[in-house]
């Protein structure tokens, strides 16, 4: 999976560690320079607040369990027109 995310207070960080560390595959924070955090670590998740664009990375598919940090949400129903 590969989406893009916001986490924009120390509080993000921390519940986006707590839900990383639930995933049984590696899971990362990426920029859009090739800098990339292990979403498992607060250390790393702290560092990455101050990515200018975050991409949450992982070989397993975690949207339901990072659904409320997702851009763009693939999961939530289209706007009824």
């Amino acid at each position: 999976m590969r989406a893009k995310i916001y986490m924009d207070t120390v509080k993000d960080a921390e519940a986006i560690t707590a839900l990383a560390s639930k995933c049984d595959k590696e899971v990362f924070i990426e920029d859009g320079n090739g800098l990339k955090v292990r979403a498992k670590s607060i250390i790393g998740n702290l560092y990455a607040l101050e990515f200018e664009e975050l991409w949450l990375v992982s070989e397993g598919d975690y949207y339901t369990i990072f659904n409320d940090f997702i851009i763009g949400n693939p999961l939530e129903a289209p706007a009824a027109y």
